[in-house]
C-alpha cells in the first residue's frame, strides 16, 4: 500500500503542470503513470536527432489579448519561452478552434517546439523531487478517503486529480457508482523520414478536406540535417488500409505537396487509442464528481491544453 496525500493520475502537460503547482506549494505529491514515456496522448518521440509530438498539435491563442498575455505569463512561470507568431500554416479546412479566417490568424510558437513543453515541465518534476510511478489505475473508491486499486499495488489518498482523458469507466462513492462515458477514438500516423529537398513553397503544418483524393488531413514537417521527417495523420476513412497502401499513398501525397523524394530513410506507423470526452459532458461531470466525492476527487480539463493552462492558474 502507498500513501500520499495528494496523486495525480497520468502524465500528460496538465497532469504535470498541477504537480508543479502542488509541488511549488510544498505539497507531497505522487504521480501515477501508466505510459512508457511522459507525455500523455502527446506521445512525445523522437528520430535522426529530431524530437517531434506525434499527435501534430496546433496550439491555437485565444481571441482576448488579455487571455493571451495571460497564457504567455503561464508559460514563462514554468520556464517555457513562448511567443504568438504567424505560422508557417496551410488550411485547406478549418479547424475547431480558429473561427475567423478571413483576419491574419497566429498560433503560439514554443522555442525548442512542442516536445520541449513535455521536457520542460518533466524537468520541474525531477528538481521537486516528485516522484512518477508506473501503473495502471484499474478502480476508484472514496469513502473517508480515496481508494486506488491498480495493477502493482494499492494506494490511498486524501485527494485525487484525474484527467478528463482518464480510462476508467466508473468512480465508487461512497457505495454508489458514477459512471463515465468512455467512447475511444485512434489517432493513427504515419512517421517517414526522407533524403530530399522541396521543389515550390512548403509549410510547417498541413491542414486538409480527407477525400479520395487526400487519405490523410493532417502534417507536421521537421527538418533535420538534409533530411525531412514528415508525422502525417491518417483520415477516418483510411485507417483499415495496410502499412504498405498507406506508405506508398503517404510518399505520393508527399511529392504531390512538393518535396522531391531521394530517398525514404525510416517509415512506420503509429497507432493509439484514447477515451474522447466532449468538453461539455467533461464540465457536467466535474461537478457531479466533485460534489458526490466531497471535493476529495477533482477531474481537470485536458483536451485543449491552452484553456486548461489557464485554468490552472500558473
Amino acid at each position: 500500500m502507498t500513501i500520499s496525500q495528494n496523486i495525480i493520475i497520468g502524465s500528460s502537460p496538465i497532469s504535470l503542470v498541477k504537480a508543479i503547482l502542488m509541488g511549488r506549494s510544498n505539497k507531497e505529491i505522487l504521480i501515477i503513470d501508466k505510459g512508457k514515456s511522459i507525455g500523455g496522448c502527446w506521445q512525445i518521440s523522437q528520430h535522426s536527432g529530431m524530437n517531434f509530438d506525434l499527435g501534430c498539435h496546433f496550439l491555437v491563442p485565444f481571441e482576448a489579448d488579455v487571455d493571451n498575455i495571460k497564457l504567455i505569463s503561464a508559460f514563462k512561470n514554468l520556464g517555457i519561452s513562448a511567443e504568438l507568431t504567424n505560422p508557417k500554416a496551410y488550411f485547406d479546412r478549418k479547424i475547431d478552434e480558429i473561427k475567423d479566417y478571413s483576419r491574419d490568424y497566429k498560433y503560439i510558437k514554443v522555442e525548442g517546439g512542442y516536445p520541449n513543453i513535455i521536457k520542460t515541465l518533466h524537468d520541474c518534476i525531477l528538481d521537486l523531487g516528485i516522484p512518477i510511478l508506473k501503473d495502471n489505475i484499474l478502480s476508484i473508491s472514496v469513502d473517508n478517503e480515496v481508494s486506488l486499486i491498480g495493477e502493482r499495488k494499492d494506494y490511498k489518498t486524501e485527494n485525487l486529480f484525474i484527467p478528463s482523458y482518464c480510462d476508467l469507466r466508473k468512480i465508487e462513492v461512497h457505495g454508489k457508482n458514477i459512471d463515465l462515458e468512455c467512447p475511444y477514438q485512434d489517432s493513427q500516423h504515419l512517421v517517414i523520414l526522407a533524403k530530399g529537398l522541396w521543389n515550390k513553397k512548403h509549410y510547417d503544418y498541413y491542414f486538409l478536406n480527407e477525400s479520395d483524393k487526400f487519405t490523410f488531413d493532417k502534417l507536421t514537417v521537421h527538418e533535420g540535417h538534409e533530411k525531412h521527417l514528415f508525422n502525417i495523420r491518417v483520415g477516418k476513412k483510411h485507417k483499415l488500409k495496410s502499412d504498405e497502401e498507406l506508405i506508398k499513398l503517404a510518399s505520393d501525397f508527399i511529392k504531390e505537396l512538393g518535396y522531391e523524394i531521394k530517398k525514404i530513410i525510416y517509415s512506420e506507423r503509429h497507432i493509439y487509442e484514447f477515451p474522447y470526452r466532449s468538453e461539455l459532458y467533461v464540465r457536467n461531470f466535474q461537478k457531479n464528481l466533485d460534489h458526490e466525492s466531497g471535493g476529495k476527487i477533482k477531474m481537470f480539463y485536458t483536451r485543449n491544453f491552452t484553456k486548461a493552462l489557464l485554468e490552472a492558474n500558473v
